[in-house]
């Protein structure tokens, strides 16, 4: 007694009233049976058939039937966290599961989301069978939090950094240039969005910064003697003087 079928790779277990007997099978090329447990295993798919021989009786037999998988998923094999891949299998009407929802989802057109870092099986079942397709996902975390400073003014340098290691900056658009280093320089007012990326995941992470506009350029004399002045001026009213060098002019 028992199950009448098995999928491949998986396993039942058949039992017999009468103890002591041994298990074989007619064909181990689609499925194996423990000699002493019952416990058959489905290799390929097609029917075979298990033999139950107590010691010193007439053997019993049993058809069991060997489902085959679903095609093999295809598709990528990793996921950052809070994005999506798409997988595919050729078996047409099957449904889709994932082995822990809180690692990973799994939509019923195949498109995985990852949740949190991690391990996680993909299942695609058989609408006929119930047999299931498996691929391993992993969940690549995020890096952490870009920190700095989010305004820069034209023309002028602010760094940034970021405290997951292996990762590289980029981005600025029209507005900054920013180097791998997370230098961030400002080229025109606005706006610019700034990422952080993983080189061997690909999984990143952005953050805005502000460009703000320089004042207008000084205009006036560029020559004044000691003890002496000159006016400076700027267009943009309402800034802040000040010298680089109070030693030499104020």
């Amino acid at each position: 007694s028992g199950p009448t079928t098995v999928c491949v790779a998986s396993t039942i277990t058949l039992t017999n009233s009468v103890a002591g007997g041994d298990w074989t099978s007619s064909a181990t090329g689609t499925a194996t049976v423990g000699l002493s447990s019952g416990i058959v295993t489905g290799v390929a798919g097609g029917l075979v058939t298990i033999t139950y021989t107590p010691a010193g009786c007439t053997y019993a037999t049993y058809n069991v039937s060997v489902n085959p998988l679903p095609s093999v998923i295809t598709g990528p094999s990793n996921v950052c966290v809070g994005s999506t891949i798409t997988l595919a299998d050729a078996t047409p009407g099957g449904s889709w599961s994932s082995s822990n929802l809180t690692v990973a989802m799994v939509g019923s057109t195949g498109i995985v989301s990852g949740i949190s870092g991690g391990g996680v099986n993909i299942l695609y079942a058989s609408p006929t069978t119930g047999c299931q397709a498996v691929k391993s996902i992993v969940v690549d975390p995020l890096p952490g939090a870009i920190t700095g400073p989010t305004e820069v003014c034209e023309l002028a340098n602010i760094t940034l950094s970021d405290p997951t290691p292996g990762g590289n900056f980029s981005g600025g658009g029209a507005n900054a240039s920013v180097a791998f280093s997370g230098v961030v320089t400002g080229v025109a007012a606005g706006t610019a969005t700034v990422t952080y990326m993983i080189a061997t995941s690909g999984c990143y992470v952005t953050t805005p910064i502000t460009i703000n506009p320089a004042p207008a350029p000084i205009t006036g004399t560029i020559v004044v003697c000691e003890n002496t002045t000159t006016a400076l001026s700027d267009a943009d009213a309402g800034g802040v003087w000040s010298s680089a060098n109070t030693a030499r002019a104020t």
